[in-house]
């Protein structure tokens, strides 16, 4: 074994798991249906929503596993409808910012710097999405490739950002073109 070994815990069974979910002092009513969760969501994950029942490392009141399993539940159903939600939010940004781009300073408009607010930032900007469209799989991306010279304008090179690159393109937009984006963004329902 060498020293990185040495810093890590051992794998353990889920036999062990079990074990440790008691010792933790959590109750388990069916040990089978316990394994079966583990098998699905694995014990670390689980331990995360453990701690939301400790207080100082004592279990304040006697706690089912099975509770632990449904905070559990919640949170991942919650976090599904957030993710929803939150894609609507990012499309409806990107077309409001494409559409922009587009009409004010022509279909490769940010390609110029003098679009933009900040020259390092634009820079920054551009050799982000280039690496990202190259990295890009996209069919649209490779008909772009072949058929105009890797030439894309601004509705599709924009198509393939990531949220992050999107809010930096926005956070170096004019003034007036994010005033604008924003005064649309709020009055249009979809």
């Amino acid at each position: 074994m060498n020293n990185r070994e040495n810093l890590v815990k051992n794998p353990s069974t889920y036999k062990e798991q079990i074990d440790l979910i008691k010792l933790k002092g959590f109750l388990i009513e069916d040990e089978n249906e316990a394994v079966k969760i583990l098998k699905r969501v694995n014990y670390y994950r689980i331990s995360g929503y453990m701690l939301s029942y400790k207080k100082k490392n004592l279990i304040v009141n006697p706690v089912e596993f099975k509770d632990v399993y449904s905070l559990y539940e919640f949170d991942r159903k919650l976090r599904s409808m957030i993710l929803e939600i939150l894609e609507t939010i990012e499309i409806s940004f990107r077309a409001h910012i494409t559409y922009l781009l587009a009409h004010k300073y022509g279909s490769l408009g940010y390609e110029k710097r003098e679009n933009f607010r900040n020259a390092i930032f634009h820079t920054a900007m551009m050799n982000q999405l280039n690496e990202e469209l190259n990295r890009s799989n996209e069919i649209f991306v490779a008909h772009h490739k072949e058929r105009y010279q890797g030439i894309f304008p601004v509705w599709v090179a924009l198509e393939v950002t990531s949220f992050g690159l999107l809010s930096k393109i926005y956070s170096n937009l004019k003034t007036e073109d994010q005033e604008t984006i924003g005064y649309k963004s709020l009055r249009l329902k979809t």
